[in-house]
Order: C-alpha cells, then structure tokens, then sequence
C-alpha cells in the first residue's frame, strides 16, 4: 500500500489500528466473492422488525421497523428510561 492508502485508512473509522500502523490481515479465497457484494439497508432491514439503534441521540433504543424507503427507515422507538430518573420517580401507589 501506498502512503496516500495508508494515511487515508488511517483517517477511516471502522479500521483496526495498533501502535505501528493499519493491521493487516489476509482474506481466505473462499471469502473474496462474499466481499464483492454489496448490501443496501432494505435488503438488511425489513418491516416488521425490531432493530437496536447504532448511532446518534438514540443508540442503544430498541425500535420496530414500521417501513423502509428510499430517504431511510421509519422506525417506532421505544423510550429508554435513565436509571437515576427512575430512582428519584414519585411512586404511583
């Protein structure tokens, strides 16, 4: 790999890195036509699915997929309570 790939991998989350570089790591043959294909989030994500959200203000909630369009997928999310607002709660009883 050149500098330019290297300095760029470097930049990219998701790459594994240690104290001396990018890791590297060889691929198995039988592997290479598995990483050729590509997936769009429709052919993942499907309604009428619970998913857990990965990113942003929200990750960590549960959701239920209610569609999936082309701007991105509608979901339900269910409310994730902190655990020292539950605490100081008054009681309903």
């Amino acid at each position: 790999m050149d500098t330019n790939v290297v300095q760029l991998l470097g930049h990219t989350p998701g790459i594994i890195r240690n104290h001396q570089g990018v890791v590297q790591q060889g691929v198995d043959i039988s592997d290479w036509t598995k990483l050729l294909k590509m997936t769009t989030p429709s052919e993942i994500i499907k309604p009428k699915q619970w998913v857990r959200v990965c990113k942003e203000m929200y990750k960590g909630d549960i959701g239920f997929v209610i569609s999936v369009e082309s701007w991105g997928v509608e979901v339900l999310l269910i409310p994730h309570l902190q655990s020292d607002n539950v605490a100081s709660a008054p009681s309903s009883k």
